[in-house]
């Protein structure tokens, strides 16, 4: 077993190290690895030591050649999932059964799922209670899926009760596939007693064909409440591939509900996609439920999704929460999703957080999404933070799966902060399952922050970046694979008595010891000293003795040697050496690759052809890969990195960084002193130290000093100086021109090509500006202002402002008394004192007077006049029309051409417009209003409101007893009272009544009745098919075209669907499932599981006390139990029975029979030969022939 163990391990080993399983698969993109700036290692012997503690754990997991598996297996997550997994041959069950409990909102969630395949004949069957006591809201699914080779049946039943604003809505679909013919049935109920509002629609697509595609879109707009619902079907049936998609939206502006209902399954092959997205909104607490839920079977690979959406109408917030629990082996990844939309600035927030177990290694991820609809900006942002011990770890994983050829691409970025060193590595797996191909790429980007240096004076900003330089290295992976054929065999050791007695001798005088079998094979020898075999046709030798184990297998290939010291593994063909001691490990695999050396002082690892070399010691790491690139050493002193092709050198040392790369440019020193840069192509000198700053850049221009006197800068092609000190500033930019001083006693500036002298002192401004014009004095007495080309004097002075502007126009005089402004070419005159204004625009028009008395506004070519007094205003304009005079008393308007009356009093309005049409009078005592051309008639008193409107339709009445509402062309009558609603529509068809006991619809052409009260709902829908009855005892639902019968009760479920197959019952005891056409029963129960599915095939029995197995075509029994296992395999051979006694195992075809207990071990292998037998009294084996 040992010898099992070790090859095993040599072999799995091997994998871990060359990374690869398919020798033409792995490859590095050469593209892709980016280092920027700088690089800095991360620590590779950590990441070695997991690697080898992986190859550890993979000892431990080994088997054995002869297994017999009956799994059983019960997982318990976070999430408070059970799950039972019985796998036999390709029959695969799986129960789940998920309890989701928020006590915030008082939220109770049930999933219960029945997955069963075989072959490729799958069964779902999902029943989701959802409870919110907040909103009174009990939302129950069922549905059940049946796959049988191409055939499907969807049966989906949907309860949503709301108790705030008594709604119901009812949805039965069922969805056959029969080869190519495709029928979906979809019946839909929702009820709003608040808005008495009904909906129903029936479809029926029947498409005997290959190809389908019905598409059904309908909109009913009800005006009332402006309601609107549209319903978009799709179904599309290509040979075996079905998809389904129904979505509906209601909406409801009055009471903003929305339904939305998507339904989609997806059957490729036997991998079976379900989806049901439901959406109820309740608008009482403006709350949104949605339940999405995916079912995804790919061989053993369970994926289930539940999304939940919560909208709060209030603030416009949408809250959604994708729950994602995937069990892959045994790994658990729980995502949750909040989306949060704020309608107001149409900005979407998506927060993903992942939380990942996997060890003692605890991963948050967020992902947040930022959507702006105003300019359709979307931002995306995911960080992961990993702290352990004072390393950040952020990592992004990304995973796409083709399920067409099962490839998985993952892409994993890990950043870590150490310092102020920061390196990313990107790692990119995908696994092509058709081929096994794994390809993995390595991505290492190492990055010191780039040197910033800004100088700020008071007069001018310079900000200088060093620019960070970028490395591209690419390393091409080199695969290799060996592949090792171990030949195994399991001895039963011997013991020899050391006395015989002499009839003993007797009996044992026809055995020849040593053993020896020929046509040359086969030579077994055991001693006091060991136990040696040798088989011939040129391999396997076995020997063992106290020293240690000796197997050599040729083919020239294969030498295994085991002793105190270590294990010592060859295998040819020229390749793979193993050597294991005390000291350490040493690998050598061939064809020129591959060599490890592992001990307790240094690990070296060396992958050849192209390249890789890694030694790491106490002492340090040093790494290199050629094709003439990248050699990497880290010590306790620093890191010394070297990529070539002629650039990038690196050294780190706690006195400082030295960083040069070439192509004649860019190095850069850094010491505790300060820092130097320089790059080239004859440009950018860079030099810090504490006394200051130097930097220089050419092709003949910039030089800049800063020190701690002040700054000097030079920039040529003959122009800008500046120097600043602590006494001022000076700048000079010729090109002939710009002169600029500052001191503390004032600044001097002089621009030229002969304009603009400034000088500002603390006496004033002086500003000239010539080409002979703008002429600026400010002093402490006032402000001289002249700009000429003939135009503009300004003096202002503590005793007021002249202005005068010419072109013969514009005077201005301001002064404590008042204004006076005067502009002509013959108008506007303005005289503002303490009295009033007096404004005159002539050209014959305009003269306003304004006292404290009155306000008098004539404006002529015979129009307008206004006058307002404390009494009130009068305006009268011509052309014949309008008169408006309003007193304290009230308003008067007329205007005319003969239409518009309006006096509004203290006792109320009286407006007439005619073109004999419209009179409203409103008094205290309600409104009257009266619209013609024979239509509309409103009258509101403190008793309620009389509308009429003709053109024979409409007559709505309210009164404080209730509302009555009339429209004909024969149909809609509406009577609400305190005690209920009566709704009738007719062309034979919609009755509803609701009252405090309940609410009755009736519509016809034959079909739809419902029926709600306190005890329950009644549905029942025609064309022979759908009745729906649920009450506080349970729910019971029967569809036929001779299918489908639910119910359910507080004792459990029982759903029946035909044409001759499934049969579903689940109790508080347990869980019954048939499935006809010959086929698959399952039973589950508190006392175990038991499952048949025939074709004459498969029995599985599971209990407390065992488990038993019985696949026939004549094979296969086995029986497990407390006492022992019994196995048994056909077409005549293998009896296996194992107890607490021993073993016993029995192959026929005439051969093989052994049998071991505490007694001993008894074989028996014939053809005539072989009959071995040890006790605790000795051995004796025969051997004929």
């Amino acid at each position: 077993m040992a010898v099992r163990i070790l090859i095993a391990l040599l072999f799995m080993g091997s994998i871990a190290l060359s990374n690869t399983t398919d020798s033409s698969a792995t490859t590095t993109d050469s593209t892709a690895t980016t280092t920027d700036s700088t690089a800095t290692s991360t620590d590779s012997t950590a990441t070695l030591t997991d690697s080898t503690a992986t190859t550890t754990l993979n000892i431990a997991e080994t088997t054995t050649e002869l297994t017999t598996e009956t799994a059983g297996t019960t997982e318990t997550s976070n999430n408070a999932t059970s799950k039972t997994t019985v796998d036999t041959a390709d029959t695969t069950i799986v129960v789940t059964t998920e309890t989701a409990t928020n006590t915030a909102d008082y939220t109770t969630d049930v999933t219960t799922e029945t997955a069963t395949n075989t072959a490729d004949t799958t069964t779902d069957v999902t029943t989701e209670t959802a409870t919110n006591t907040a909103d009174t809201t009990t939302y129950v699914t069922t549905e059940a899926a049946t796959i049988t080779a191409d055939s499907t049946t969807d049966v989906a039943t949907e309860t949503a009760t709301s108790t705030a604003d008594s709604t119901t809505d009812v949805t039965t679909e069922t969805a056959t596939n029969i080869a190519d013919s495709t029928t979906g049935v979809t019946t839909e109920t929702a009820t709003n007693t608040a808005e008495t509002t009904t909906d129903v629609t029936t479809e029926t697509a029947t498409n005997i064909a290959d190809y389908t595609t019905d598409v059904t879109t309908e909109t009913a707009t009800i005006t009332a409440d402006s309601t609107t619902d549209v319903t978009t079907e799709t179904a599309t049936n290509t040979a075996d591939t079905t998809t389904d998609v129904t979505t509906e939206a209601a909406t409801n502006t009055a009471d903003t509900t929305t339904y939305v209902t998507t339904e989609a399954a997806t059957i490729t092959a036997d991998s079976t996609t379900d989806v049901t997205t439901e959406t109820a909104t309740n608008t009482a607490d403006s709350t949104t439920y949605v339940t999405t839920e995916a079912a995804t079977n790919t061989a053993d690979t369970t994926t289930y999704v539940t999304t939940e959406t919560a909208t709060i109408t209030a603030d416009s917030t949408t809250d959604v929460t994708t729950e994602t629990a995937t069990n892959t082996a045994d790994y658990t990844t729980d995502v949750t999703t909040e989306t949060a939309t704020n309608i107001a600035d149409y900005t979407t927030d998506v927060t993903t957080e992942t939380a990942t177990n996997t060890a003692d290694y605890t991963t948050d991820v967020t992902t947040e999404t930022a959507t702006n609809t105003a300019d359709t900006t979307t931002d995306v942002t995911t960080e992961t933070a990993t702290n352990i011990a004072d390393y950040t770890t952020d990592v992004t994983t990304e995973t796409a799966t083709n399920t067409a050829d099962f490839t998985t691409d993952v892409t994993t970025e890990t950043a870590t902060i150490t310092a102020d060193s920061t390196t990313d590595v990107t790692t990119e797996t995908a696994t092509n399952t058709a081929n096994s191909t794994t390809d993995v790429t390595t991505e290492t980007t190492t990055t010191t922050d780039a040197t910033s240096i800004e100088t700020t004076t008071d007069a001018s900003s310079l900000e200088t970046t060093t620019a960070a330089t970028t490395l591209d290295t690419a390393t091409e992976a080199t695969t290799s694979e060996t592949t090792t054929e171990v030949t195994t065999l399991k001895l039963q050791q011997m013991e020899l008595p050391q006395k015989l007695q002499l009839k003993e001798l007797l009996e044992t005088q026809q055995t020849e010891l040593p053993l020896e079998t020929t046509t040359e094979g086969t030579t077994l020898e055991t001693t006091t000293e060991g136990t040696t075999l040798e088989t011939t046709t040129e391999g396997t030798t076995f020997e063992t003795t106290t020293e240690g184990t000796t197997l050599e297998t040729t083919t020239e290939g294969t030498t295994f040697v085991t002793t105190t010291e270590g294990t010592t593994l060859e295998t040819t063909t020229e390749g793979t050496t193993l050597e294991t001691t005390t000291e350490g490990t040493t690998l050598e695999t061939t064809t020129e690759g591959t060599t490890l050396k592992t001990t307790t002082e240094i690990t070296t690892f060396k992958l050849q052809l192209k390249g890789t070399t890694l030694e790491t010691t106490t002492e340090g790491t040093t790494l290199e890969t050629t094709t003439e690139g990248t050699t990497l050493e880290t010590t306790t002193e620093g890191t010394t990195l070297e990529t070539t092709t002629e650039g990038t050198t690196l050294e780190t040392t706690t006195e400082g960084t030295t960083l040069e790369t070439t192509t004649e440019g860019t190095t850069l020193e850094t010491t505790t002193e300060g820092t130097t840069l320089e790059t080239t192509t004859e440009g950018t000198t860079l030099e810090t130290t504490t006394e200051g700053t130097t930097l220089e850049t050419t092709t003949e221009g910039t030089t800049l000093e800063t020190t701690t006197e002040g700054t000097t800068l030079e920039t040529t092609t003959e122009g800008t100086t500046l120097e600043t000190t602590t006494e001022g500033t000076t700048l000079e930019t010729t090109t002939e021109g710009t002169t600029l001083e500052t001191t503390t006693e004032g600044t001097t500036l002089e621009t030229t090509t002969e304009g603009t002298t400034l000088e500002t002192t603390t006496e004033g401004t002086t500003l000239e500006t010539t080409t002979e014009g703008t002429t600026l004095e400010t002093t402490t007495e006032g402000t001289t202002l002249e700009t000429t080309t003939e135009g503009t004097t300004l003096e202002t002075t503590t005793e007021g402002t002249t202005l005068e502007t010419t072109t013969e126009g514009t005077t201005l005089e301001t002064t404590t008394e008042g204004t006076t402004l005067e502009t002509t070419t013959e108008g506007t005159t303005l005289e503002t004192t303490t009295e009033g204004t007096t404004l005159e625009t002539t050209t014959e028009g305009t003269t306003l007077e304004t006292t404290t008395e009155r306000t008098t506004l004539e404006t002529t070519t015979e129009g307008t006049t206004l006058e307002t007094t404390t009494e009130g205003t009068t305006l009268e304009t011509t052309t014949e029309g309008t008169t408006l005079e309003t007193t304290t008393e009230g308003t008067t308007l007329e205007t005319t051409t003969e239409g518009t009356t309006l006096e509004t009093t203290t006792e109320g309005t009286t407006l007439e417009t005619t073109t004999e049409g419209t009179t409203l009078e409103t008094t205290t005592e309600g409104t009257t209003l009266e619209t013609t051309t024979e239509g509309t008639t409103l009258e509101t008193t403190t008793e309620g409101t009389t509308l009429e409107t003709t053109t024979e339709g409409t007559t709505l009445e309210t009164t404080t007893e209730g509302t009555t509402l009339e429209t004909t062309t024969e149909g809609t009558t509406l009577e609400t009272t305190t005690e209920g609603t009566t709704l009738e529509t007719t062309t034979e068809g919609t009755t509803l009544e609701t009252t405090t006991e309940g609410t009755t619809l009736e519509t016809t052409t034959e079909g739809t009745t419902l029926e709600t009260t306190t005890e329950g709902t009644t549905l029942e829908t025609t064309t022979e098919g759908t009745t729906l009855e649920t009450t506080t005892e349970g729910t019971t639902l029967e569809t036929t075209t001779e299918g489908t019968t639910l119910e359910t009760t507080t004792e459990g479920t029982t759903l029946e669907t035909t044409t001759e197959g499934t049969t579903l019952e689940t109790t508080t005891e347990g869980t019954t499932l048939e499935t006809t056409t010959e086929g698959t029963t399952l039973e589950t129960t508190t006392e175990g599981t038991t499952l048949e599915t025939t074709t004459e095939g498969t029995t599985l029995e599971t209990t407390t006390e065992g488990t038993t197995l019985e696949t026939t075509t004549e094979g296969t029994t086995l029986e497990t139990t407390t006492e022992g296992t019994t196995l048994e395999t056909t077409t005549e051979g293998t009896t296996l029975e194992t107890t607490t006694e021993g073993t016993t195992l029995e192959t026929t075809t005439e051969g093989t029979t052994l049998e071991t207990t505490t007694e001993g071990t008894t074989l028996e292998t014939t053809t005539e030969g072989t009959t071995l037998e040890t006790t605790t009294e000795g051995t004796t084996f025969r051997n004929y022939n």
